[in-house]
């Protein structure tokens, strides 16, 4: 990798359109061009906890596990984070507060007759340590946070590794990575054109080596995390769901800001998890 390949890139990088059908395949392309593509794997705990949500406008107790878990590929239909469209991932947090936050801009969006909002939550639990590549940034500056202060240090053992006049080439490339995924994106398809291309490009130059992504949360400033998980890693050798929960919220319209959302309801939460045969039980 050297620099002059890598601020090449950054540039054509930028002048992504995301409104050219060729977008995706231009992006992966650029990232070849680079010659390498550097990533930083972990290798998290055997058990670890992890939240996925799913909204819903309708009144209704999921009964079915897959109905929580991956979608089906025919229900993405636009790019995101790490994901394009019809290509599903399976993202989830390290916590429910977290969880919650990234869906919070597309309740703002949506709006229905009855102003509610249902939240099914998922608890899921790892049976194996997951390998995760991890985006941080080689500038202690940018580290503000308990995540970025942590992994940005593993990042710069792994940099201290690599040949003197390489470094430049490879803090320049980490950076710019960083910005993107601390970038709010919603409804930026440039942005999420970029980071899903890494995401992607990323986990098939791994292999096996990689389960997934771990990454900032952006609504919470990167103060929680989320995965991005291969949908073939989700098996119940690899994880199992261990609680649902369902909530239920009603938004409060402000005329001088952004909309709230009040819990209305108490919490239901199932009673049982039949991973045999696929069910929740209320």
């Amino acid at each position: 990798m050297k620099l002059e390949q890598v601020k090449k890139a950054i540039e054509l990088l930028e002048m992504t359109n995301p409104n050219d059908p060729k977008a995706y395949a231009n992006t992966i392309k650029i990232f070849n061009s680079i010659g390498e593509l550097p990533t930083i794997i972990v290798i998290t705990d055997t058990e670890k906890k992890l939240y996925r949500t799913r909204t819903h406008y309708d009144d209704i107790l999921f009964t079915e596990i897959k109905k929580i878990s991956t979608p089906d590929k025919i229900y993405v239909k636009s790019f995101g984070r790490c994901n394009i469209p019809n290509s599903p991932i399976f993202y989830s947090s390290e916590d429910r507060k977290t969880s919650y936050a990234e869906l919070v801009e597309g309740w703002i969006e949506q709006q229905n007759e009855h102003n509610k909002i249902y939240a099914t939550i998922g608890l899921w639990l790892t049976k194996r340590p997951m390998k995760l590549i991890i985006v941080s940034s080689p500038d202690a500056s940018d580290r503000k946070t308990g995540y970025d202060r942590y992994f940005g240090g593993i990042l710069d053992n792994c940099i201290d590794k690599i040949h003197s006049k390489d470094q430049t080439a490879y803090i320049e490339y980490h950076i710019y990575l960083f910005n993107k995924f601390r970038q709010k994106s919603k409804n930026d398809n440039k942005s999420y054109i970029i980071t899903s291309a890494y995401t992607n490009l990323a986990l098939y130059v791994a292999g096996k080596k990689a389960d997934g992504i771990l990454y900032p949360s952006v609504p919470r400033d990167g103060e929680g995390f989320n995965f991005a998980l291969k949908p073939s890693f989700i098996k119940s050798s690899n994880i199992e769901l261990k609680a649902v929960f369902r909530d239920a919220f009603v938004r409060i319209d402000n005329p001088t800001g952004l909309p709230t959302f009040q819990q209305i309801e108490n919490q239901i939460e199932s009673k049982n998890i039949n991973v045999a045969n696929g069910t929740i039980i209320w």
